[in-house]
């Protein structure tokens, strides 16, 4: 009859194995939101200089033809840096990319 592999580990060796999982699970979990908030603060600061940058524009060329190059230009490079696209990571699956709105 065999016998159950776990019962021939003592019981303070497996409760150590679990607290080393669940300190390195909390780790990990603590890398990746800090790295989350800071592609978060690096975007949301992109996206409010390009706003203030076109407002600026918009007033100097009084929404002229330069404004709507200068829009379209801005809103193709915002959308290369990740507005509008969503991933769950490089390597699942493919990318959506949105539009720019007008």
């Amino acid at each position: 009859m065999p016998t159950d592999p776990h019962l021939d580990v003592p019981e303070a060796v497996r409760v150590q194995i679990l607290a080393t999982e669940h300190w390195s699970l909390l780790a990990t979990r603590n890398i990746t939101y800090g790295a989350i908030y800071s592609r978060a603060n690096i975007f949301l600061t992109v996206v409010s200089a390009a706003v203030v940058a076109l407002a600026l524009v918009a007033q100097a060329t009084e929404f002229g033809d330069r404004f709507t190059y200068l829009h379209s230009s801005f809103c193709r490079s915002l959308s290369s840096s990740g507005w509008g696209h969503t991933s769950v990571s490089s390597t699942q699956g493919p990318k959506t990319s949105g539009s720019c709105p007008a």
